[in-house]
């Protein structure tokens, strides 16, 4: 893909959301990591270049000012989001072919594709708990309930390395064991049998320490 080949100061994200029959609402935000706006120009150019762009931008602003988006009217949210999330090294025919069936569903979510890598990738995998550093995109799904939805999900997850822990709520030992790499799991139920024996920090991924049975599940979620 374009970003993959990009300068290691490029990242972006595109936000993904099924609209009326047959159309899907797209949304990217690219990011270019540098003062000069000749240079930002010429690193965004390869992406203007894909396809036809609608209320296009390029401002230069602090990182931070990319989290302050203002809110539009009153915030009227209910209930417990929820998500799900994995991990790619590429994105494949295959991963696009299910993302492709995912966004026909019928239901209302709101699907992103962010690039990861960079920085990421510089340390060793087995250096700290995130063990998945050679994985060139987060997929998240937020939103979107019924059978449909859960069936595609559940066809892509054999294609995912890993996951984004902040961005999944489901829990339980299967999905434990999906978030981390053996190795890395092991050595955490480890930690946790030293610092947390009696398993009091449990949210939102209850990691068993060492000395329970692997397949040990609550109800509350992890640490």
């Amino acid at each position: 893909t374009v970003i993959e080949g990009s300068h290691p100061t490029v990242s972006g994200s595109l936000m993904m959301s099924p609209g009326s029959p047959g159309s899907t609402a797209v949304q990217a935000l690219i990011v270019v990591d540098s003062p000069d706006p000749e240079t930002v120009i010429e690193r965004l150019q390869p992406f203007a270049a894909l396809a036809p762009l609608a209320n296009q931008s390029v401002q230069m602003v602090p990182y931070a000012a990319l989290l302050e988006i203002p809110p539009k009217g009153d915030q009227h949210g209910r209930g417990e989001p929820r998500s799900h999330s994995g991990l790619v090294r590429h994105l494949s025919a295959d991963v696009a072919g299910v993302l492709s069936d995912l966004l026909a569903a019928e239901s209302s979510f709101i699907l992103s594709i962010r690039s990861a890598g960079g920085a990421a990738a510089n340390l060793p995998a087995e250096a700290t708990a995130y063990g998945w550093r050679d994985a060139n995109f987060v997929i998240a799904l937020l939103g979107g309930r019924g059978h449909q939805v859960t069936r595609r999900w559940a066809e892509l997850v054999p294609l995912l390395e890993g996951m984004y822990l902040s961005f999944e709520t489901d829990t339980g030992p299967d999905v434990v064991a999906r978030a981390f790499p053996p190795g890395h799991l092991q050595r955490l139920r480890a930690l946790k049998a030293v610092w947390d024996p009696t398993g009091l920090f449990r949210d939102n991924f209850y990691i068993a320490p060492e000395h329970e049975p692997a397949d040990y599940d609550s109800a509350a979620g992890a640490a």
